[in-house]
């Protein structure tokens, strides 16, 4: 059976973003400016980041056959995105090769692991909204750009690095349309 996908409005990703500590909101505005899977946030590394040329690759391994596939997504200068991530290359240590690195490990996060797994729904307790995990975060962002009438459906596939455009689709039918807009042709 069918059911509508949760997908919290924008005051609640905000207050999520508010009650985060600093490292969590750099981890979150990750998924929030690229559209990126939790696990394409947790593998980048440094390595993946191009200053320069203003853009982070990201790897996925949702693909037939399983094997590991970049993207792009776009991380311009004085974007805040460019910011954070300037930021956290200053403060890195010199042996980190991931752009977080869990500082109990040395290494990179693992979804299994408490700091990421409870994260959103201690946030989302902590700031009084109805909890919701990373990859309502992802269907937020292709709102996001779909409702600001600045992106096609193929930027939006793109940029969460879709395949096919069904599943963007899919993404985007569970949101519902604008009434009023509807209502004022009707």
């Amino acid at each position: 059976e069918g059911y509508v996908k949760y997908v919290p409005p924008q005051e609640d990703v905000a207050a999520v973003l508010l009650a985060a500590s600093p490292w969590e909101q750099d981890f979150l505005n990750m998924i929030l400016k690229t559209g990126a899977r939790l696990g394409e946030v947790m593998k980048l590394k440094w390595e993946d980041v191009n200053f320069e040329r203003g853009y982070i690759t990201l790897w996925t391994r949702k693909r037939k056959g399983g094997q590991m596939e970049p993207r792009s997504a776009p991380m311009l200068s004085g974007t805040k995105l460019f910011e954070i991530m300037k930021r956290r290359w200053e403060r890195r240590g010199e042996d980190h090769v991931y752009v977080f690195t869990n500082p109990l490990t040395g290494d990179r996060y693992m979804k299994n692991q408490h700091s990421i797994c409870l994260m959103l729904k201690r946030l989302c307790a902590r700031a009084r909204v109805k909890a919701f995990g990373f990859h309502a975060l992802r269907h937020y962002v292709s709102w996001r750009l779909m409702d600001s009438g600045k992106c096609t459906v193929a930027d939006i596939q793109h940029l969460l690095g879709h395949q096919r455009t069904t599943t963007t689709d899919t993404y985007l039918k569970s949101f519902m349309p604008n009434m009023d807009k509807l209502g004022a042709v009707l």
